[in-house]
């Protein structure tokens, strides 16, 4: 995976803007975790952030299921993300 890996821990409506305008159009692969798994494209794109087109979003499965949540994103689990975070180039997490 080359890139940037993003790692989203909260709801993007609690992120500063200039944070959100800053990483997530370079973001190559994104990763909702936490409370992060919250997060659907209807919330992304009211909060504006149009995630440039190939940009592929999972969500951390477990915390998903912990928190009782249908996630919106592609199920991922611990070992992807630790796979995906090596396999990364540079790895950011708000």
């Amino acid at each position: 995976m080359s890139g940037l890996l993003l790692l989203v821990t909260k709801t993007v409506a609690t992120i500063p803007s200039h944070l959100r305008d800053a990483v997530f159009p370079v973001a190559k692969t994104v990763v909702f975790l936490q409370n992060g798994v919250y997060n659907t494209k209807e919330t992304l794109e009211k909060n504006g952030i149009n995630l440039p087109a190939g940009v592929k979003c999972f969500a951390l499965g477990e915390d998903a299921t912990a928190r009782m949540v249908d996630a919106s994103f592609e199920k991922i689990d611990y070992a992807w993300l630790v796979d995906a975070i090596d396999a990364s180039e540079k790895t950011i997490t708000l």
